[in-house]
């Protein structure tokens, strides 16, 4: 199975796109875009970087990797990569309503 399909069961919506070396995802929540999601696949190893939607200066993955906001997922497991991005997003969230 296919990190989008893994992603669309617990996001409404997913856009994925092409960027070279890295797959953009902007995940959707209640028809809205909620996160950018930018991942890199090196052999076995899957790298992520997720943030905020409205905290994404570009939604271009070569400058959001040295954009501050976000937090990284890594992992060599698509499940587990998709829980602890499942986490992270959560946590995301959780800081926003705080606003910092």
């Amino acid at each position: 199975m296919s990190l989008k399909s893994k992603l669309s069961k617990f996001f409404g919506k997913v856009y994925e796109e092409d960027q070279g070396e890295y797959k953009l995802f902007i995940l959707y929540e209640r028809g809205e875009p909620r996160y950018v999601l930018c991942v890199e696949m090196e052999d076995n190893l899957l790298v992520g970087k997720i943030t905020l939607f409205s905290k994404a200066a570009s939604t271009d993955c070569s400058s959001l990797e040295y954009q501050p906001e976000g937090l990284y997922v890594i992992s060599t497991d698509l499940d587990d990569f998709v829980e602890k991005l499942k986490n992270k997003a959560a946590r995301l969230a959780s800081l926003e309503h705080v606003g910092v």
